[in-house]
């Protein structure tokens, strides 16, 4: 029998005095389960976030929930972010399909390219403090230059750092609940981090990384050794050469 969502009820009371279309536990969940490519459980945890919401507030709440895939696709692959997204797509009802696409709208507008990258670059140094990131972006530059301009220019320019639909945040959130249920224990600790570094709370971060965790036990997920958010210092920079 298929593993119940009704422990994540538990996070939706934890923000009950928040209204929905600011809620992040159905974002935090979305990722979660794309990573441990769980995506056919998508359409219940959607089911679950929109039960008896009015349609433009379930237009929101679908929103939030794409945007979350579609950022994730870089994080944790487009086989399981598209597996998420076509079950998920399933579960709309006819007529309440939400098409708003900052990135469209935006297509060939240098003006608009010149915003990207500006709030691009201060997200990057914010996310892994400046000198790591002029680290991270020569090691890049260095070796491999189409790596550099889709993983550090590309991705922050259009996926990343566009907050009209998820707050920089709320983008955190999303990363770490991928990026943790995929196994990725260190990437996953960077991200956990930058919930805090973009101006969430420990607590937000510590509860978001609660629900991570319990979807990896509800679901038998490996997720490796993670850093506990008690154990975390947040002003520690991100250095890519921690691969090394």
């Amino acid at each position: 029998m298929a593993a119940s969502l009704d422990f994540l009820e538990k996070y939706r009371q934890a923000e009950s005095d928040l209204e929905v279309t600011e809620q992040t536990w159905y974002l935090a969940a979305t990722a979660a389960l794309a990573g441990a490519n769980i995506g056919a459980r998508q359409p219940d945890l959607y089911r679950m976030a929109t039960k008896d919401l009015p349609p433009e507030k379930e237009l929101i709440v679908q929103r939030r929930i794409k945007e979350v895939l579609l950022k994730l696709s870089l994080m944790i692959g487009n086989p399981r972010a598209l597996g998420s997204l076509i079950p998920l797509f399933g579960a709309f009802k006819p007529g309440v399909v939400d098409l708003f696409g900052p990135r469209t709208e935006e297509q060939g507008d240098a003006e608009a390219l010149e915003r990207r990258k500006k709030r691009a670059a201060d997200h990057f140094a914010t996310l892994w403090s400046p000198d790591a990131a002029r680290s991270n972006h020569e090691i890049l530059e260095k070796n491999h230059t189409d790596a550099h301009l889709l993983l550090a220019q590309w991705s922050y320019d259009w996926w990343f750092s566009e907050d009209r639909i998820l707050s920089l945040v709320e983008t955190q959130i999303a990363l770490a609940g991928g990026i943790t249920l995929s196994n990725a224990p260190m990437q996953a600790t960077w991200h956990t981090r930058g919930i805090v570094r973009c101006g969430g709370t420990k607590e937000l971060a510590e509860r978001s990384q609660d629900l991570f965790l319990e979807v990896g036990r509800k679901f038998n997920s490996l997720i490796g050794d993670v850093q506990l958010v008690k154990e975390m210092d947040f002003n520690q920079p991100g250095f890519l050469t921690s691969f090394a």
